[in-house]
């Protein structure tokens, strides 16, 4: 078994309380394809296996969204981008290989493009986008959350996001145990930390940011672009 093997199982073993969503043991067969958490599992392997000795810059975000790594398996990246869907992030990008299979199931409730292509995530979208229209090599950054898990408002169904600032106490002693898990595997002095919730959590494990950028989603965009453009025009 491989450290990254390890990391996996670390998030596979770990109880998902009431409103959170474990990709990588769950399936919700309303919305999952048969074999969705092996699927995830082996996305995720090959995401950050191919990062292990080129990832300079790690960024670390809230939680996993419903429309991006709750499907892809891989935190702030969507399954259209694995699955060939994305125009701007080829599959390429994400994981070696050709583009790999999509994890939800074609619905009624979708719209023609989501049944077409899968799921994507605008939050996916910016981040990619910024990093490599600013110089970062795809291999050269690995995304992850403070919370791994997707967390959700169980009475508004699970295609939902829950914010960072209505995590439990146990909740965030999770994310605590697996962002110490994760640095294990990329340690770093170039963290860049998207929005409060990550700032707060990095700092919980002795962790200091070299950047504080805004949380993209809900307009917070152009500041996000402007904090990481800001910091890796400073980076040799």
């Amino acid at each position: 078994m491989t450290n990254v093997d390890a990391f996996i199982q670390v998030l596979r073993n770990c109880r998902s309380s009431q409103g959170v969503f474990n990709p990588w043991k769950a399936r919700n067969r309303t919305y999952d394809v048969p074999l969705s958490p092996q699927l995830r599992r082996e996305h995720l392997k090959a995401y950050l296996e191919a990062r292990l000795e080129t990832a300079k810059y790690v960024l670390v975000a809230e939680a996993l969204g419903y429309q991006g790594g709750r499907f892809s398996g891989i935190a702030m990246t969507s399954e259209r981008m694995i699955a060939g869907h994305h125009k701007q992030v080829p599959p390429g990008h994400v994981l070696p290989g050709d583009a790999r299979t999509r994890t939800s199931k074609v619905r009624k409730d979708m719209n023609k493009t989501q049944q077409a292509m899968g799921m994507a995530e605008p939050t996916a979208t910016i981040v990619w986008n910024t990093m490599l229209d600013y110089g970062a090599a795809p291999d050269e950054f690995v995304l992850w959350n403070a919370f791994p898990f997707h967390p959700y408002h169980p009475g508004k169904g699970t295609m939902n996001n829950r914010s960072g600032t209505q995590l439990t106490a146990a909740e965030l002693e999770t994310g605590k145990q697996c962002l110490q898990a994760f640095f294990a595997l990329f340690p770093s002095d170039a963290v860049i930390a998207v929005g409060e919730i990550a700032a707060q959590a990095l700092a919980a494990i002795g962790i200091q940011p070299a950047c504080r950028a805004k949380q993209p989603a809900n307009g917070g965009k152009p500041d996000f672009v402007n904090d990481i453009a800001a910091y890796l025009m400073t980076r040799p």
